[in-house]
């Protein structure tokens, strides 16, 4: 009776000792996986002055992100009530810059960016989204502070919880958003296209919201600018004016597409003739000639923007 009893002590002892060490090595490979999604060095002139436009929403978050997270020490030793906010939400329409605007914070204050999407912490195996995302915040509070972790289209993760809810799915946003009580020199910076489909405790924990809106004339002829083209000033401020309607990333499109139709105007034998002499980029850029407007108007067109005589229409 006595060897069975100590046998299945044994036993006991032996399966808990196999558990928690495959329990220790799934903790190091989901801190693994999290530690290659961090950005520790950013790439130079990638700073919010380098984003065009959205004067007041750079304004708002060199306040409320900046700043802090360069004082690390003074801010977030400050009483709770006086703390910065450790959730901001971007909130606006696809292409206004919210991805930008969070890697250019993170360069401007020199800490390190944790990216974080539904495709990288969503698993086929149950409960393993909740583990990698425990990691994400342990890596970043205990590795990476002071630091943001940066969710992208937050929507595909946070949606309004709901009974149809299969269990892990909803393990998955209570871990959230107990995570984003945490402590530490952390903030949450998160974007979306749908604010109305979050969660509402979740919605609740960023209590900064910041809209990124399309751009003014004004801010499209500052992104235009900042795109580094190849055209007089103006030249871009008429593309501005006749872009009503079009985000920062259109733009970048709309310039991309210009510069195409200003090769379209030279035979292939002078486009390779060209290529082969010049030595950079830049250099074979100048060969071509600046972008005038007839190029911008060719790739205005297709988007109903331009109209006779030059004109433009909403």
């Amino acid at each position: 009776m006595l060897k069975s009893v100590a046998c299945a002590v044994v036993v006991s002892l032996a399966a808990s000792l196999i558990l928690t060490q495959q329990t220790q090595q799934d903790a190091s490979s989901h801190k693994r996986t999290v530690r290659a999604m961090a950005i520790r060095r950013h790439a130079r002139n990638s700073g919010l002055d380098t984003v065009g436009g959205l004067d007041d929403a750079k304004s708002t978050l060199r306040r409320c992100v900046l700043l802090p997270l360069r004082h690390a020490k003074i801010f977030y030793e400050l009483p709770l009530a006086l703390r910065p906010p450790r959730g901001v939400l971007l909130h606006g329409p696809p292409g206004t810059g919210k991805t930008m605007l969070a890697r250019a914070l993170a360069a401007d204050s020199g800490v390190p960016l944790l990216m974080l999407h539904s495709a990288a912490l969503e698993s086929k195996w149950w409960g393993e989204s909740s583990k990698l995302l425990s990691a994400a915040f342990d890596v970043a509070r205990t590795e990476l502070a002071p630091c943001i972790v940066f969710f992208d289209e937050i929507d595909g993760l946070g949606r309004a919880r709901s009974e149809s809810d299969q269990s892990c799915v909803y393990s998955f946003k209570c871990e959230l958003l107990r995570n984003m009580d945490g402590e530490g020199a952390v903030v949450v910076i998160a974007c979306t296209n749908c604010v109305h489909s979050l969660d509402v405790a979740l919605r609740r924990r960023f209590t900064k919201v910041v809209h990124i809106g399309k751009p003014t004339c004004a801010e499209r002829h500052d992104i235009l600018r900042k795109l580094g083209v190849d055209a007089s000033d103006r030249t871009l401020l008429r593309v501005a004016r006749a872009s009503e309607g079009l985000t920062g990333a259109d733009l970048a499109t709309l310039a991309a597409e210009a510069s195409s139709h200003r090769m379209s105007a030279k035979t292939e034998e002078a486009i390779e003739a060209h290529l082969r002499r010049a030595r950079t980029a830049a250099e074979f850029v100048r060969t071509l000639g600046p972008l005038k407007w007839s190029h911008w108007a060719a790739a205005l067109r297709p988007r109903g923007l331009v109209v006779a005589g030059g004109g433009a229409h909403a």
